[in-house]
């Protein structure tokens, strides 16, 4: 007959260790992008796309449960120039996509691109409406 002692620290420890085994580990780091043209011109091309000047661009990579996957996000805020037609939209956002990863000195440096459209409406002074339209690209579909 086994011990019960030994028979309750198992009782215990499979639980614990399932739950542990169980979990997902996520890291982001930022991962800023190098460019091989000055930002200024970048940024003109970005205008002439979307005529605006509220961008908001960042790299992260991101590690989950080891795997490491990079990515571009530019965020464009209260843009008139952006289609309300979802197809039409999608052709705008892989364009700018395409903008940016040709800009960059390392083609490859980013393994997918998230292109985000944010309409942003200030109701009161608490309370802010958004609404956010996007697609994201893996590099290999801005090929």
């Amino acid at each position: 007959m086994p011990n019960p002692i030994c028979r309750g620290i198992v009782i215990i420890t499979l639980p614990v260790l399932l739950l542990f085994a169980a979990c997902t580990t996520t890291v982001t780091y930022q991962k800023d992008p190098v460019f091989s043209e000055p930002k200024d011109s970048l940024r003109l091309h970005l205008w002439n796309l979307v005529g605006t000047d509220s961008i908001n661009a960042s790299g992260k990579e991101i590690s989950i449960n080891g795997f490491t996957t990079s990515q571009f996000e530019l965020q464009v805020i209260n843009s008139k120039k952006i289609p309300e037609n979802d197809d039409e939209m999608k052709m705008l956002a892989r364009s700018i996509a395409v903008e940016i990863r040709n800009a960059l000195k390392d083609k490859n440096e980013y393994q997918k691109y998230a292109i985000i459209f944010a309409k942003v409406e200030y109701k009161s002074e608490h309370y802010i409406s958004r609404t956010i339209r996007g697609q994201s690209f893996t590099v290999k579909e801005l090929n």
